[in-house]
C-alpha cells in the first residue's frame, strides 16, 4: 500500500515534466523528504504534523486529491503520538483527519480507536474541571496572549524582523545553553537576549531546515509564522509556538 501510496506521486510529478529538484525549489521542500514520500516511506525523524504538511503541500502542488491522499498517508504510529504529546492542536487535527479516513474506507483502524481512546480520556478530564475553574483558566489564556501581543507588537515598531544591525554576543561571555529551531515552512526569527535586548540570531529559515542556537542567559524569540516553527530545547523538550506572529521566552 505504501508503495501506491508514493507512486501516485511520482506518476504526477513526471506527467508534470518535473524533476524532483524543481519541485522542492518551487514548495521549498528538501528533495529527501520528496524522495521518500515518492517510495511510500514516511518515517521521517520529524513529529506527524510536520510529515502531513509536507505531504499535503506535496499533493496540492501536484493537483492530487489531497482528501484522499492525507487518508492513505502511510505515518508511523510513533509520530502521531509524539505530535499528540506536545501540541493538542496537531493531535485534534490529525485524530480528526483519521477518523473521515477511516468512515470513506469503511472500516476503524488500530490508529484510529488509539487516538479516539486519548480523546476520550481527555474529555472525561476535563469535565471533572468545574465551570468556574474553567473560566479562571479561560480568562488568564486570554490575558497572556493580549500581554504578548501587546509585546510583541511593540518590539516590532520598534526593532522589526531584519537582518541587519545584529549585535554579536560578547566573545568572553561563554554559552551555556542551546536550542534548535526547526522549520517546516518559510519562517522568519529574531532570537535576542531578555535583558540586554541582544541579537543572538535573525534569519530566514526555509521547510526541513534546522538552526541550533547556543546563548547564555534567558533569551526571547519572534517569529511570523509560528505555525512552521519548532523550537527543541538541549534537554529534548519541544515547544511549538502559537500559529502567525507571535513571541516566546525561554530562560
Amino acid at each position: 500500500m505504501a508503495e501506491n501510496f508514493g507512486a501516485q506521486f511520482t506518476v504526477a510529478r513526471k506527467a508534470a515534466d518535473l524533476t524532483i529538484g524543481e519541485v522542492a525549489s518551487k514548495i521549498k521542500i528538501g528533495e529527501e523528504y520528496l524522495q521518500a514520500i515518492e517510495r511510500g516511506d514516511c518515517d521521517f525523524q520529524l513529529p506527524g504534523v510536520y510529515i502531513r504538511g509536507f505531504i499535503r503541500n506535496y499533493a496540492k502542488f501536484l493537483k492530487l486529491d489531497v482528501d484522499a491522499v492525507m487518508a492513505e498517508c502511510p505515518i508511523p504510529e510513533d509520530h502521531i503520538a509524539d505530535t499528540v504529546k506536545y501540541n493538542n492542536t496537531a493531535f485534534a487535527e490529525s485524530a480528526n483527519e483519521e477518523k473521515v479516513g477511516d468512515a470513506e474506507n469503511g472500516a476503524a483502524g488500530p490508529k484510529n480507536k488509539k487516538l479516539q481512546g486519548t480523546l476520550s480520556n481527555l474529555g472525561k478530564k476535563l469535565l471533572k474541571f468545574s465551570k468556574k475553574r474553567l473560566a479562571i483558566l479561560g480568562g488568564i489564556g486570554v490575558a497572556i496572549l493580549l500581554i504578548l501581543a501587546v509585546i510583541f507588537e511593540a518590539c516590532e515598531r520598534k526593532n522589526p524582523l531584519d537582518l541587519k544591525g545584529i549585535t554579536p554576543v560578547a566573545p568572553e561571555l561563554i554559552p551555556s545553553k542551546s536550542i534548535t529551531l526547526m522549520a517546516s515552512g518559510p519562517v522568519r526569527v529574531v532570537v535576542r537576549t531578555r535583558e540586554t535586548l541582544e541579537k543572538i540570531y535573525a534569519g530566514n529559515l526555509s521547510a526541513g531546515t534546522a538552526k541550533a542556537i547556543s546563548y547564555y542567559r534567558p533569551v526571547q524569540i519572534f517569529y511570523d509564522c509560528g505555525e512552521h516553527l519548532l523550537v527543541q530545547q538541549d534537554n529534548g523538550e519541544k515547544i511549538y509556538p502559537q500559529p502567525g506572529r507571535g513571541g516566546i521566552e525561554i530562560k
